[in-house]
């Protein structure tokens, strides 16, 4: 029962790190589309 606070926490930090990353490389995708266009 001790155990499932951590690992909750760790499963949140894992949900936001992977959320954070697919913004980052969106945003890094209209960047280089950008780019492109001029």
């Amino acid at each position: 029962m001790n155990d499932s606070g951590p690992i909750c926490q760790k499963v949140n930090s894992n949900i936001l790190f992977n959320s954070t990353n697919s913004q980052i490389r969106h945003l890094s995708l209209i960047v280089v589309m950008n780019q492109l266009k001029k």
